[in-house]
């Protein structure tokens, strides 16, 4: 028996981490474009607390300790939006590792010592298709976004293409300058 274990925890392992290769892989995108909204959220409540500060400012009966404080808060703002706008969440190193790890480690510990050697190897081979899903579910998506470049691409891109297509240009609206 001690000899099916040996061979069991080894593929275990291999089937865990294969399956967590393939969700971070598979994740990547949708997490960037999760962290970039994050950002934008971040840039628009500090540009809202700039902007009361300015107002706080603009007040004549504040003592000049108060607006020296508040010009110092507004150079903190300014800083702390100018970080924000050069970062890149694709760069984000966070983005290596699955959020929920843990979690598939507990499950797959608890229920390989409660299981006998049979089930554990089908548990590995489910992992294994897990897996195998995911990846091949991430192809398939990348695969659907670079021979149909349309479906992701707003209805004014569309307009734009379909127009350069048949060799148009649409016009420039003051919302483009």
């Amino acid at each position: 028996m001690s000899a099916t274990n040996s061979y069991i925890i080894p593929e275990l392992k291999k089937s865990y981490k294969k399956l967590l290769k393939n969700l971070v892989h598979a994740n990547k995108k949708s997490r960037i474009h999760q962290l970039q909204e994050e950002n934008k959220k971040k840039i628009a409540m500090l540009t809202y607390q700039r902007i009361n500060l300015v107002r706080q400012n603009s007040v004549n009966s504040l003592d000049p300790k108060l607006k020296l404080k508040n010009v110092q808060l507004l150079s903190a703002l300014n800083k702390k939006v100018d970080i924000l706008k050069t970062l890149d969440p694709a760069k984000d190193k966070s983005l290596l590792f699955c959020p929920l790890s843990s979690k598939f480690k507990k499950l797959l510990v608890s229920s390989s010592s409660q299981n006998s050697p049979v089930n554990i190897s089908h548990r590995i081979k489910h992992l294994n298709e897990i897996a195998d899903f995911v990846k091949n579910q991430s192809e398939y998506d990348q695969l659907l976004e670079r021979y149909n470049p349309g479906m992701t691409m707003s209805q004014e891109e569309n307009v734009k293409r379909t127009a350069a297509k048949v060799g148009l240009q649409i016009p420039h609206t003051d919302k483009d300058i």
